[in-house]
């Protein structure tokens, strides 16, 4: 999804054996965790990249933070916005 010059990700790993959920989602395919990526679309514009996860820290970073923002937990990299 874009949106006022970020792109952003939802991502979150399904919990086998989930039952079907009350949106939509069939058997198998809800997750219990996630973790949400802004990366900005003109990285002169701006060098903000942020995550954030099941724990609702945002986090923000010089670099993007997919592949390293865990779905619950702590990123190896990045700082929390106070």
């Amino acid at each position: 999804m874009l949106r006022h010059g970020y792109s952003f990700t939802v991502a979150g790993t399904p919990l086998v054996g989930a039952p079907a959920s009350c949106n939509g989602l069939g058997p198998g395919q809800a997750a219990p965790a996630y973790a949400i990526l802004a990366d900005p679309l003109d990285t002169n514009a701006t060098g903000r990249f942020f995550a954030t996860n099941v724990e609702s820290i945002i986090y923000e970073h010089t670099a993007t933070l997919g592949g390293i923002m865990p779905e619950s937990g702590i990123p190896l990299a990045g700082s929390p916005i106070k």
